[in-house]
């Protein structure tokens, strides 16, 4: 398989997305008494923007100037999602 060769700031951009989302399964048990039911973005091991709904959350952050595409964005739940 052919290897794509990222640029320098593409390549620091994800593994920082690694670390963030590593950092959320970490902290999950902590993040759900905070943001039950709630979506988080997460940058350099914080939660920076939060919302109930996903749409507005992107629209705060949009609105702040940021990215969306480059956060670790997740909905916080305290019960199991079964997949069927």
């Amino acid at each position: 398989m052919k290897q794509i060769k990222l640029s320098p700031e593409t390549e620091k951009m994800f593994k920082q997305f690694l670390k963030d989302s590593e950092w959320i399964s970490k902290n999950y048990l902590e993040l759900v008494e905070k943001y039950d039911h709630v979506y988080i973005a997460v940058r350099k091991g914080k939660v920076r923007y939060y919302d109930k709904s996903l749409f507005q959350l992107l629209t705060i952050m949009r609105n702040a100037g940021e990215e969306p595409a480059q956060w670790a964005i997740d909905y916080i739940h305290s019960e199991p999602i079964y997949h069927v």
